[in-house]
């Protein structure tokens, strides 16, 4: 069972949604688009370790 997204959470996804690559293997997390800035490779590193 998952547990409830936090606040945080729900809105570094927001803010990484378009950047986001999903993957098509089952439990492999997404991916970012290489051409992703700075800020949001950033945003990505702390929503992949919550």
């Amino acid at each position: 069972m998952m547990a409830k997204a936090s606040n945080r959470e729900i809105e570094l996804l927001n803010q990484l949604a378009p950047w986001l690559i999903i993957s098509e293997k089952d439990g492999e997390p997404a991916k970012l688009k290489p051409d992703a800035p700075d800020e949001i490779k950033k945003l990505y590193k702390e929503w992949l370790n919550m």
